[in-house]
């Protein structure tokens, strides 16, 4: 009987042994309830939400295509005739394209709508600058036959255009990479300025013949206060100084639709400062 106490007593020791080895298999006390869940921390983005405005100068280039600026003045004052119906003397293009180049100033505001990382903002800007050029004229002179009759002509002309202002409205799309904004734009555009534009073809019927006869057309327009409408294209990057000042620079592309035959298109490089309210 005391073997079997003896023995008893033993195995009872060593499974207590047992048991409070268990929690030191990992090394590492364990209280229960001790564990806090600590969720991570939210991703933090530059503020770009709500209004803003600013100023910027800016130094472009305008090209303006005058190669048909002088095509409906021509066929006005061949209406009907056969040098128009049977040659298409008002095809004839006689003046070139220009390319100028300006530096001017402007504003822009609008307002933004955030996303966490993603921007898209209305924006209206306005530049003041000077586009000008004047077409070089390459006259044209020509032997031809028309309704059985034969002509010597000599076809000129001139075109000028200034462009000193323009204003878009522009929709905007960005991403929001720490406090730098790049964006893409696309909207429309509105310009005003003026333009002029002359042709005359002058000639002689029947040459060299006792039915010979000269004759001589022009027509010409001119108009002030004019203005040109079209769309825009643009790419920039906005970088935030400040929690409400920050900094731009951009590429701007405005295509005008065709006015009195003349094309003008202006590509603008912009550096500006802004304030976002």
């Amino acid at each position: 009987m005391r073997s079997v106490l003896i023995f008893s007593l033993a195995m009872l020791g060593l499974t207590q042994n047992a048991l409070a080895a268990d929690p030191a298999e990992d090394d590492t006390p364990f209280l229960r309830g001790s564990e806090v869940y600590e969720p991570p921390a939210p991703k933090l983005y530059t503020r770009w939400s709500g209004f803003y405005a600013g100023a910027f100068g800016e130094y472009g280039s305008g090209n303006l295509d005058f190669s048909k600026a002088t095509q409906s003045l021509a066929a006005y004052g061949l209406r009907g005739l056969a040098l128009e119906t049977e040659q298409n003397v008002s095809n004839f293009e006689i003046l070139d394209k220009k390319h100028t180049g300006s530096a001017g100033f402007g504003g822009f505001a609008g307002y933004n709508w955030q996303w966490e990382d993603v921007i898209i903002g209305l924006e209206l800007s306005y530049s003041q600058n000077s586009f000008s050029a004047v077409a070089t004229s390459f006259p044209i002179a020509r032997a031809l036959s028309a309704g059985g009759n034969g002509y010597n002509i000599a076809v000129d002309g001139s075109g000028s255009m200034n462009i000193d202002e323009y204003a878009e409205l522009r929709g905007r799309v960005g991403y929001a990479w720490g406090n730098v904004l790049p964006y893409l734009t696309v909207g429309l555009a509105v310009g005003h300025g003026d333009f002029t534009r002359s042709w005359t073809i002058t000639g002689t019927e029947n040459p060299g013949t006792s039915n010979a006869v000269p004759f001589t057309f022009t027509n010409s327009e001119a108009k002030s206060n004019v203005f040109m409408f079209g769309w825009s294209l643009g790419a920039g990057v906005d970088v935030a100084l400040t929690r409400n000042i920050f900094v731009r620079g951009e590429v701007d592309y405005i295509q005008f639709a065709p006015i009195s035959g003349i094309e003008a298109s202006i590509v603008t490089g912009r550096v500006g400062a802004g304030v976002k309210f």
